[in-house]
């Protein structure tokens, strides 16, 4: 954890010293809870450095429920990735849970983008899966979803 920590404020001032509106995202994954980013960032005490929010990774993970946090997280998520899933089984100790397609997962897209206006995010919404390009192209075709 040091280490990622003296990169990031490196980063962090290294951006800020270049006059840049530069915004250093950190923890992109979300498998942290909201507190232990916000303990991170005030750690590293720089104004630049923001979050990469995705939902679907602190469900994965079984780190916690992504809507609480993200209410927590409020004005310092400046970028989001939206991906679904589902919770790890609980008798598979260090297992991850399931990506699903959006929507088909316990996300709530619904609450999720609800939420994300309450915050105030105004960024893009970036969809993002990471299952092989056959599973990808198999869901597609499941929905009906050319490419």
């Amino acid at each position: 954890m040091w280490v990622v920590f003296q990169i990031t404020a490196y980063e962090a001032v290294f951006a800020s010293t270049c006059f840049q509106r530069y915004r250093t995202s950190i923890f992109g994954g979300s498998q942290e809870t909201a507190d232990a980013l916000l303990h991170f960032i005030d750690a590293v005490e720089r104004r630049n450095l923001k979050i990469n929010f995705n939902p679907a990774n602190m469900i994965l993970y079984g780190t916690a429920e992504p809507i609480p946090a993200l209410e927590r997280l409020g004005t310092q998520v400046v970028s989001v990735h939206c991906k679904d899933g589902t919770w790890p089984p609980k008798d598979k100790p260090g297992a991850l849970g399931s990506e699903m397609p959006i929507g088909q997962g316990l996300v709530g897209m619904d609450r999720f983008v609800s939420t994300l206006k309450k915050i105030g995010y105004k960024g893009p919404l970036v969809i993002e899966r990471e299952v092989s390009l056959d599973q990808d192209m198999d869901d597609r075709h499941k929905e009906g979803v050319s490419h």
